[in-house]
Protein backbone atom coordinates (compact mmCIF):
# COMPACT_ATOMS: atom_id res chain seq x y z
CA UNK A 1 0.00 0.00 0.00
CA UNK A 2 3.11 2.28 0.50
CA UNK A 3 4.35 2.17 -3.17
CA UNK A 4 1.23 3.44 -4.70
CA UNK A 5 0.87 6.39 -1.97
CA UNK A 6 4.73 7.21 -2.81
CA UNK A 7 3.91 6.81 -6.65
CA UNK A 8 0.93 9.15 -6.64
CA UNK A 9 2.70 11.73 -3.80
CA UNK A 10 5.48 11.61 -6.70
CA UNK A 11 3.32 12.40 -9.34
CA UNK A 12 1.60 15.36 -7.36
CA UNK A 13 4.45 16.52 -6.02
CA UNK A 14 6.19 17.06 -10.03
CA UNK A 15 2.48 18.25 -11.31
CA UNK A 16 3.27 21.28 -8.15
CA UNK A 17 6.43 21.92 -9.64
CA UNK A 18 5.77 22.47 -13.11
CA UNK A 19 2.74 24.44 -12.15
CA UNK A 20 5.45 26.80 -9.88
CA UNK A 21 7.52 27.19 -12.96
CA UNK A 22 4.47 27.79 -15.72
CA UNK A 23 3.63 30.42 -12.87
CA UNK A 24 7.30 31.70 -12.48
CA UNK A 25 7.81 32.24 -16.65
CA UNK A 26 4.83 33.90 -16.49
CA UNK A 27 5.77 36.45 -13.83
CA UNK A 28 9.27 37.10 -15.07
CA UNK A 29 7.69 37.67 -18.50
CA UNK A 30 4.73 40.43 -17.30
CA UNK A 31 6.85 41.71 -14.23
CA UNK A 32 10.33 41.89 -15.19
CA UNK A 33 12.57 43.06 -17.70
CA UNK A 34 12.99 40.16 -19.31
CA UNK A 35 10.50 40.54 -21.47
CA UNK A 36 11.83 41.88 -24.59
CA UNK A 37 14.23 39.20 -24.48
CA UNK A 38 11.28 36.29 -23.77
CA UNK A 39 9.17 37.90 -26.29
CA UNK A 40 12.63 36.83 -28.55
CA UNK A 41 11.75 33.28 -28.41
CA UNK A 42 7.71 33.38 -29.68
CA UNK A 43 9.12 32.20 -32.73
CA UNK A 44 10.05 28.98 -31.47
CA UNK A 45 7.39 28.26 -28.60
CA UNK A 46 4.79 28.90 -32.19
CA UNK A 47 6.61 25.68 -33.62
CA UNK A 48 6.81 24.18 -30.13
CA UNK A 49 5.66 20.53 -31.71
CA UNK A 50 8.01 20.52 -34.80
CA UNK A 51 11.08 21.58 -32.37
CA UNK A 52 9.99 18.84 -30.04
CA UNK A 53 9.80 16.05 -32.00
CA UNK A 54 12.63 17.00 -34.33
CA UNK A 55 14.99 17.31 -31.04
CA UNK A 56 13.75 14.07 -29.70
CA UNK A 57 14.43 12.27 -32.93
CA UNK A 58 17.73 13.82 -33.72
CA UNK A 59 19.17 13.30 -29.84
CA UNK A 60 17.64 9.86 -30.19
CA UNK A 61 20.47 9.08 -33.52
CA UNK A 62 22.71 10.98 -32.16
CA UNK A 63 23.20 9.17 -28.69
CA UNK A 64 20.94 6.11 -28.96
CA UNK A 65 22.32 2.83 -29.75
CA UNK A 66 20.14 2.49 -32.93
CA UNK A 67 21.75 5.62 -34.02
CA UNK A 68 25.25 6.84 -33.66
CA UNK A 69 26.00 5.89 -30.22
CA UNK A 70 27.23 8.91 -29.00
CA UNK A 71 26.74 8.40 -25.37
CA UNK A 72 29.79 7.10 -25.29
CA UNK A 73 32.15 9.27 -26.51
CA UNK A 74 30.64 12.30 -25.13
CA UNK A 75 31.05 14.07 -22.02
CA UNK A 76 28.42 16.66 -20.45
CA UNK A 77 29.92 19.65 -21.92
CA UNK A 78 29.83 18.46 -25.48
CA UNK A 79 26.43 17.62 -24.67
CA UNK A 80 25.30 20.36 -23.74
CA UNK A 81 27.18 22.20 -26.63
CA UNK A 82 25.43 20.01 -28.77
CA UNK A 83 22.07 20.64 -27.35
CA UNK A 84 22.79 25.17 -27.91
CA UNK A 85 23.84 24.37 -31.35
CA UNK A 86 20.26 22.09 -32.28
CA UNK A 87 18.57 24.96 -30.29
CA UNK A 88 19.75 27.73 -32.28
CA UNK A 89 19.45 25.66 -35.28
CA UNK A 90 15.86 25.29 -34.51
CA UNK A 91 15.43 28.54 -33.62
CA UNK A 92 16.46 30.37 -36.56
CA UNK A 93 14.67 27.91 -38.90
CA UNK A 94 11.66 29.02 -36.53
CA UNK A 95 12.45 32.67 -37.55
CA UNK A 96 12.76 31.50 -41.43
CA UNK A 97 9.69 29.62 -41.44
CA UNK A 98 7.06 32.36 -39.58
CA UNK A 99 8.23 35.03 -42.15
CA UNK A 100 6.15 33.64 -44.69
CA UNK A 101 3.83 31.18 -42.84
CA UNK A 102 1.51 31.19 -39.82
CA UNK A 103 2.61 28.39 -37.99
CA UNK A 104 4.60 25.36 -38.46
CA UNK A 105 4.41 22.62 -40.95
CA UNK A 106 3.53 20.38 -38.38
CA UNK A 107 1.08 22.59 -36.25
CA UNK A 108 -0.88 23.21 -39.12
CA UNK A 109 -1.32 18.99 -39.85
CA UNK A 110 -2.57 18.97 -36.46
CA UNK A 111 -4.97 22.06 -36.37
CA UNK A 112 -6.50 20.19 -39.39
CA UNK A 113 -6.54 17.45 -37.63
CA UNK A 114 -8.56 18.93 -34.59
CA UNK A 115 -11.11 20.55 -36.84
CA UNK A 116 -12.26 17.37 -38.61
CA UNK A 117 -15.76 17.82 -39.18
CA UNK A 118 -17.54 14.45 -37.99
CA UNK A 119 -20.00 14.36 -40.44
CA UNK A 120 -23.13 14.85 -37.56
CA UNK A 121 -25.49 17.28 -37.99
Amino acid sequence: MLVPATLLLSSLSNLAFTGILFAGAILVYYLTRFKRVLHLLAPYGRMSLINYLSQSLLGGFLFYNWGLGLYRYTGITVCFLMGITVFLLQYFFCRWWLRSHRQGPLEWLWKKATWIKTGKA
